[in-house]
């Protein structure tokens, strides 16, 4: 019997493009800082510093910041000193989503992004209250997609892995650690960005009830 939801923050509850733009600027920035290069050559600095990292840790911005001689302490400040005013925006069905589940459930976030941020995001969805827990990057030494973090979520909420669902929209970080431990995980792919990922999927939040 499926007891809590565990929801990814960016991407999932809030719109991913314009939010995930403003915070890789302000890394873009950070390296051409540290480098004393231009923003573009920063750019490309960045993309290039997944090439030496090992395949688990190539989509997550705080391994490829590291590779760069970043601290994760100074990931999450750059991160959270970023202006998300005008770049967080809920994804469709949102409120009414999460109206209709926590009456039910128990709600998690869970976010690869520093607390600050995070709580940020929540506040500005106006969704902070529909949260029993909300777990953030820094309340980890590993980033997604650790499944130790997976494992120390669910000892806190005290709950068990058939009694959980995890919502992500990142295959890479959200999913397949998910159901490597055996843990039931939905891919939210609104975007269409996976190619005939393997089910269970949805595309609008709503679709969630599919599976409940």
């Amino acid at each position: 019997m499926i007891k809590a939801i565990i929801f990814d923050v960016d991407g999932v509850l809030s719109v991913d493009k314009p939010i995930l733009h403003a915070r890789h600027d302000a890394m873009y920035y950070a390296i051409s800082k540290k480098y004393k290069i231009s923003f573009s050559d920063a750019k490309k600095k960045y993309s290039n510093s997944k090439l030496n990292l090992p395949e688990y840790k190539k989509h997550t911005s705080v391994y490829k910041l590291g590779s760069l001689g970043f601290s994760r302490e100074e990931f999450f400040d750059i991160i959270n000193d970023v202006d998300q005013s005008k770049a967080v925006f809920p994804n469709e069905n949102l409120l009414s989503t999460l109206r209709k589940l926590k009456d039910k459930f128990i709600l998690v976030a869970y976010s690869n992004t520093p607390e600050i941020a995070t709580l940020k995001t929540l506040n500005q969805l106006r969704i902070r209250d529909s949260f029993t827990k909300v777990f953030c990057a820094d309340h980890f030494d590993e980033s997604k997609p650790s499944k130790r973090n997976l494992l120390k979520i669910l000892k806190e909420v005290k709950l068990k892995k058939e009694e959980v669902i995890i919502l992500g929209n990142s295959l890479e970080k959200d999913i397949l650690p998910a159901r490597q431990l055996g843990i039931k995980a939905i891919l939210f792919d609104d975007v269409g960005k996976y190619k005939n990922p393997e089910p269970p999927v949805i595309y609008d939040l709503i679709e969630i009830f599919n599976y409940l």
